[in-house]
């Protein structure tokens, strides 16, 4: 399993945000229209993937304009599939906080002493 932070919003119709993490799946089986993860330029993206008779097609989900299909070779890989996301309830406008730190528990005192009885067997 691999945790992948988004950095854009070209998912935003799969309810994926900037900041969100996505939860991977490293396997082989893959169907048309599952969310994945390759790599392109040395660059990871996820994308909803489409086979063809002759090639892959990687497209956004998004109702941007500027998000262009990705046509790949027909043998080429990904590195998994997406199987859950982690919403960042922190994210504005593509911008993500780290949530606010949490006060450690205070210390747990020792339970008291129990009395021993002795008896003689």
């Amino acid at each position: 399993m691999l945790a992948i932070r988004a950095s854009d919003n070209s998912m935003s119709e799969a309810k994926i945000s900037s900041g969100d993490i996505f939860l991977l799946e490293q396997t082989e089986k893959i169907k048309n229209g599952d969310s994945v993860l390759a790599i392109i330029d040395n660059a990871p993206v996820v994308k909803k993937i489409v086979f063809t008779e002759n090639s892959v097609i990687l497209n956004s989900d998004s109702k941007d304009i500027s998000c262009k299909p990705i046509v790949m070779p027909k043998d080429f890989k990904v590195l998994g599939k997406i199987f859950d996301i982690i919403k960042n309830e922190n994210a504005k406008e593509g911008n993500f906080l780290p949530p606010p730190p949490v006060a450690p528990a205070p210390p747990v005192p020792p339970p008291p002493p129990v009395p021993i009885k002795f008896t003689n067997a």
